[in-house]
């Protein structure tokens, strides 16, 4: 937790930087990095929150795949794969939380209606067609998987 802390408090520092000293920086821990590197076994042991760290920041600019030093680019793919797969079983949980309370099928689509019609008197003209047909897109994805998961006799659930 305190590395954690420390690197919120270097970003912070480093916003206050040169750019010629924040760049001397990147080059001395990317000299440290390689010779870590060479010294160190081939395998590191990464903690939780080293892993979600760097998926974030991967998330944040996709462009860091490139200075990825102690693990393989296609590592953090990996786990971004698995962030993403654990986030869907957690919702689809959510499905079965709505068959415990009766919801069925036609609910779903009360639901969604009444959620496209309130958008679109929240945002107005700024609701666009797209938009209309994005949300309603977005909620029968949702919707199917929730479904699926949640009433008994429909798919795996």
């Amino acid at each position: 937790m305190s590395d954690l802390c420390r690197l919120v408090w270097c970003a912070l520092i480093g916003l206050f930087r040169s750019r010629a000293a924040l760049e001397a920086e990147v080059l001395v821990l990317r000299h440290q990095l390689n010779v870590l590197r060479r010294k160190s076994p081939k395998r590191v042991a990464l903690n939780s929150i080293d892993r979600l760290l760097l998926v974030g920041l991967y998330r944040l600019a996709p462009g860091v795949l490139d200075a990825l030093k102690i693990v393989r680019p296609e590592t953090l793919m990996r786990w971004h794969r698995a962030g993403f797969r654990a986030y869907w079983r957690w919702k689809s949980y959510s499905g079965r939380q709505h068959a415990q309370f009766g919801a069925k099928p036609l609910h779903f689509a009360a639901f969604g209606d009444a959620l496209i019609w309130g958008l679109e008197q929240q945002f107005g003209a700024a609701f666009t067609p797209e938009m209309k047909e994005a949300w309603i897109k977005l909620y029968d994805e949702v919707q199917s998987e929730m479904i699926r998961a949640g009433l008994p006799g429909k798919g795996d659930g």
